[in-house]
């Protein structure tokens, strides 16, 4: 038997509406982040799915679509006889994914799509699937497999979102073509989050329940990396690492001989831990990704009542992180419902006055399997369902306190700071290599 595992293609920056294409066609500088900046990672759901196909007896193919998809037209693995496809893909990809899944099934060829938009939208996904993964698929596609190859698999398989990361095996990384084109690889130490955000769609698929994956295997995973891609630079893409402080010490302590660079999405609390700190730095952090969302308390409030209870302290745990040599990429949400027009300017003073290492710039975006998109579509403020433009550049929502208009141009402006020449020239002064004694994220005066 014959399985293709396809990765679709993202999405085009040059779209009607997107921002950056805004961007793109007015500043220079905006180029070389989208052509060095963006993160290209191979689709960590798809490998292991493949892992849980036995070697004997199955050709198991691994395509990764954004090395090989030109608009308008067909790619050659159209063309493939296989005996089954698996699509896994986000809200942003989806178009692109139900497009492939029905092509394959214009030929007669069966289909099994996965995700975290199929989970928040099964119905909508079976129009264009033979079968569907809802929730995660480690305890739904083994069982999907061997029904199929028994003649009976049924249309839909759930998940109980209680998976033991213990029991997974390591992704088949070996089946990743063009292994130099990609400037990360993707590795999960833990899962789920205890926490509530509004705007949080994962925890659709992944539950609340926090599990972690025990040290040794994921030493494992990263060995067998190493052992296939030169130099690799990894991205934990955990929702929240370092929930558990006493799991994470222990993971950093192993990772320490281990020679690696990495990155990983975790909350502000790191910054309460000295002794983790250390352990982030010296195990080869580069820098973490924090959802800090916005200054704005009262935006938070609603929102995400956790991270309320924290931005008092912003200013002060963003400098005791970066004070230990680890760079914070502060993750800001825009057009919240406590957000008017002065967001843009406040943003930017907290980005200017606090050295943040990196600042990513999303407007908010009502993703299906939110509670944020339930919300709005309740209040009609949902504008626009094009799958292919919740890009977190695209505009979807009638905004509570300004007019879209409004927020377009604010965003513009403030994106225009962060890649402005003098704001790259700074942020180039602290990149890595940075020695530990020294603060990495704040320049010498003078330069």
């Amino acid at each position: 038997m014959k399985i293709g595992f396809i990765a679709p293609h993202g999405v085009e920056v040059y779209q009607e509406g997107n921002i950056l294409n805004e961007l793109i066609s007015s500043m220079e500088e905006m180029l070389d982040f989208c052509e060095d900046e963006l993160e290209v990672m191979p689709n960590l759901a798809l490998l292991t799915m493949a892992a849980y196909i036995d070697t004997d007896g199955h050709e198991v193919k691994y395509i990764e679509e954004s090395f090989i998809y030109k608009p308008g037209k067909k790619p050659n693995y159209f063309d493939e006889d296989f005996d089954l496809v698996g699509i896994s893909a986000f809200t942003r990809q989806v178009p692109r994914a139900y497009k492939i899944a029905d092509h394959f099934r214009s030929r007669g060829i069966p289909v099994i799509l996965g995700g975290n938009h199929i989970t928040a939208l099964p119905d909508e996904a079976l129009k264009h699937a033979d079968h569907i993964i809802v929730g995660e698929g480690e305890d739904t596609f083994p069982r999907f497999f061997e029904d199929f190859e028994a003649g009976r698999a049924k249309r839909v398989y759930e998940s109980d979102r209680s998976v033991n990361l213990g029991t997974i095996p390591p992704p088949r990384f070996d089946l990743v073509p063009h292994r130099e084109r990609y400037n990360k690889i993707p590795l999960q130490t833990t899962r789920g989050c205890p926490y509530h955000c509004e705007f949080c769609s994962i925890t659709a698929v992944f539950g609340h329940k926090f599990r972690v994956k025990p040290v040794e295997r994921v030493a494992e995973e990263i060995k067998l990396v190493q052992s296939l891609f030169k130099n690799p630079h990894f991205s934990f893409v955990d929702e929240n690492m370092f929930v558990n402080k006493e799991h994470s010490k222990s993971l950093l302590r192993r990772l320490l001989p281990m020679g690696i660079t990495w990155e990983c999405y975790c909350d502000i609390t790191v910054a309460e831990d000295e002794e983790l700190l250390d352990l982030m730095r010296e195990s080869g952090c580069y820098e973490i990704q924090v959802g800090l969302e916005t200054v704005n308390p009262e935006s938070l409030r609603k929102v995400s009542p956790w991270k309320y209870e924290k931005v008092s302290k912003y200013p002060e745990d963003i400098k005791k992180i970066q004070d230990h040599g680890v760079g914070v990429m502060g993750l800001f949400m825009i057009g919240m419902d406590g957000d008017d027009n002065t967001i843009f300017r406040q943003l930017w003073d907290f980005i200017e006055e606090n050295h943040i290492f990196e600042a990513d710039l999303a407007i908010m975006t009502p993703l299906p399997g939110s509670d944020l998109y339930s919300r709005l579509k309740k209040e009609n403020r949902v504008t626009s369902e094009i799958w292919d433009r919740y890009t977190w550049y695209h505009i979807n929502y009638e905004p509570a306190l300004m007019t879209q208009e409004e927020l377009r141009k604010g965003m513009l402006w403030l994106h225009k700071k962060i890649h402005s020449p003098e704001w790259l020239k700074l942020k180039n002064s602290m990149l890595n290599p940075r020695p530990a004694e020294k603060n990495p994220c704040v320049p010498d005066k003078g330069n």
